[in-house]
């Protein structure tokens, strides 16, 4: 069986909205698979702390249920140097 994946971009890990969304995948059949990693150089990527900056696969995407999808997590403090390590976080 088959489902439509939903966006979670942009949505903050702690918010509300990004809880909803996470449940919505598991829902539908998916698994989720949070990472936290810095989003790489953007001049505004510290406007987006905390927030969802990328899935996979994308939103309205049609996948198999079951499939993870993964979403990558800005952390929420800045820093000055580009930092790509990947740790996995809990929504």
């Amino acid at each position: 069986m088959t489902g439509t994946t939903h966006t979670v971009v942009g949505v903050f890990e702690d918010d509300s909205d990004a809880i909803q969304a996470v449940r919505g995948l598991r829902a539908a059949g998916f698994d989720v698979r949070p990472l936290l990693q810095r989003e790489p150089p953007a001049t505004d990527a510290n406007q987006r702390l905390g927030q969802v900056w990328k899935q996979s696969p994308a939103a309205g995407a049609s996948a198999v249920q079951g499939t993870t999808v993964t979403i990558w997590v800005n952390p929420d403090t800045p820093v000055n140097t580009t930092n790509t390590e990947e740790t996995t976080t809990t929504m």
